[in-house]
């Protein structure tokens, strides 16, 4: 088993890195089930994506999708990390 660590100090979106973690090679049945630990009902699509004027670079994009018309709230987020498996540090820090 292979552990990565991610320093997120410096900010990164969940969609950059999990575009990143896809590219990387990681299946997207493995991200959804991640999601799906810590958010519930959180739809993972992945694309690909061309930008750039010099011949287009390209990417894995991947948009999560919600039925959610509200933005979660403190105590909806704080029950979401409690069942996402972190420890304590890692689970305070989010």
């Amino acid at each position: 088993m292979s552990t990565l660590w991610i320093d997120g100090s410096t900010g990164v979106t969940a969609e950059l890195l999990l575009g990143a973690l896809s590219d990387a090679g990681v299946p997207t049945a493995v991200l959804q089930d991640a999601v799906d630990a810590a958010l519930p009902g959180v739809a993972l699509l992945v694309t690909r994506a061309a930008r750039g004027a010099d011949g287009p670079a390209t990417a894995t994009a991947v948009e999560t999708l919600t039925a959610a018309t509200a933005p979660l709230r403190r105590p909806e987020v704080a029950r979401a990390l409690e069942g996402a498996g972190l420890d304590d540090g890692a689970r305070r820090r989010a």
